[in-house]
């Protein structure tokens, strides 16, 4: 159908390809560019729930993350498929960070390849200023806002400590989020979360299944063949 490029059917079985950088909305140019959305992995998810035939979905994800925004809505997506007994897995094939692991951590169950990576649980947030170059370009910026945090932290201006604390405010609110959902995707604390989930480290193989992210490590054939058993 639609989204054949990224389902693949063994048996009763979704295989759901996420791969790359995760964006917010679905397009043509995302193939182009080896990215995914939220939109299609959603969207592919509730396609394979349609087909009588499918009583499981694996996510395979081999991705580095992506934005925040429509993760939550991805998230809750799976969530609602899983609850509707359409019971959903996850193979790290690769790499399951940040944002990818926010979507990935939803399963009943988490599996890994040995050398795959995965956490990076946390919010990241470039805080760019042009200022000094455009000043050595003789360029003249003076930013008129109101009220007095209308884009605060703007490319133009000088980067100053209001700036920076206002972003860094978000930032861990994002970040705070993000542990929220993971917390109960994973049935644990926010605190065990936070404590032993790396604070933003990633973990390679059995280090990600020593630390709580994943539960076990195997293969895609033998993860195939198990959920085939229904084990």
């Amino acid at each position: 159908g639609r989204y054949h490029y990224l389902l693949n059917k063994y048996d009763d079985i979704a295989v759901l390809d996420v791969r790359g950088p995760i964006v917010s909305y679905e397009s043509w140019i995302n193939r182009f560019f080896g990215m995914v959305s939220y939109e299609e992995i959603a969207n592919a998810a509730v396609t394979a729930s349609r087909d009588p035939n499918i009583s499981k979905i694996l996510l395979k994800m081999d991705s580095p993350g992506g934005t925040v925004k429509g993760v939550d809505e991805c998230c809750n997506t799976l969530r609602l498929l899983a609850k509707n007994e359409l019971p959903i897995y996850t193979l790290v094939s690769g790499e399951m960070n940040s944002a990818a692991y926010f979507i990935g951590s939803v399963a009943t169950k988490i599996f890994s390849t040995a050398l795959s990576i995965s956490g990076s649980i946390g919010a990241v947030r470039p805080l760019i200023s042009q200022f000094n170059m455009l000043k050595d370009m003789g360029i003249d910026v003076k930013i008129l806002r109101s009220p007095e945090f209308k884009a605060l932290g703007h490319p133009l201006e000088p980067m100053n400590d209001k700036a920076i604390e206002v972003h860094q405010q978000s930032t861990e609110h994002f970040a705070q989020l993000f542990e929220q959902y993971v917390a109960e995707n994973r049935g644990t604390t926010v605190e065990l979360v936070r404590e032993k989930f790396g604070q933003g480290k990633t973990f390679i193989g059995q280090l990600a299944v020593d630390n709580g992210l994943v539960d076990e490590i195997t293969t895609f054939e033998a993860v195939i063949k198990r959920l085939r058993s229904n084990d």
